[in-house]
């Protein structure tokens, strides 16, 4: 069976998201979009495509018929349980799951999200405390994510906050690890890579 590459999409012409779809096409074996068959194995496996707005199959036809800006408002992305089990049923050896996380590494950077997602800004602040402590806050993270999403603090229950605290599961206070400014070092190695490989696909 011969294997078709798709090696550009001309349907992109200027669009702004056209980066979105060459990241896709750099992940292993990503051109593999383009052999779904629509079968909806993935949603059959997915243990969370009851609540989605999307399936993974839709969201996968979104992305190659160059609708990108829909897949990333799409509140399925962020839902995603990342445990992989559509990647291991997909027929097509399509790597769904990594899609999915492009998808919401582009959300973030862009802003560009259904209305009400919780996950970018749960990401955003995830990523600024291990940047600043090199490990996770949980009470100041959900605090902070709370703060973006007034809603969600009617949502929270100190009761389960404070027996969690009394176990020794969550800390008040934020610690930071030894050795954080390799940690920085190294964080900024990483951004630097990634810039020169966003301008090489510019």
């Amino acid at each position: 069976m011969t294997e078709t590459v798709m090696t550009e999409a001309p349907w992109w012409g200027s669009n702004k998201l056209a980066f979105v779809y060459e990241r896709i096409m750099s992940l292993p074996e990503g051109n593999r979009i383009f052999q779904c068959i629509q079968c909806g194995t993935c949603g059959g496996a997915c243990p969370v495509s009851f609540a989605m707005d999307k399936t993974p199959r839709q969201v996968i036809n979104l992305v190659r018929s160059g609708r990108v800006d829909e897949a990333l408002r799409s509140e399925s992305i962020w839902l995603c349980a990342s445990c992989y089990n559509c990647t291991v049923q997909c027929p097509a050896g399509i790597r769904i799951t990594d899609v999915m996380y492009t998808l919401k590494t582009a959300s973030t950077e862009l802003g560009i999200h259904h209305e009400n997602a919780i996950g970018p800004e749960f990401a955003k602040a995830f990523v600024n405390q291990l940047e600043s402590n090199g490990r996770i806050a949980e009470v100041q993270l959900i605090l902070r994510v709370a703060l973006h999403k007034l809603s969600l603090l009617m949502t929270l229950s100190p009761a389960v906050y404070i027996r969690l605290y009394r176990a020794g599961r969550v800390k008040l206070r934020g610690e930071k690890v030894k050795g954080i400014d390799q940690l920085k070092k190294m964080d900024e190695w990483m951004t630097a890579s990634l810039a020169s490989e966003e301008k090489k696909l510019a």
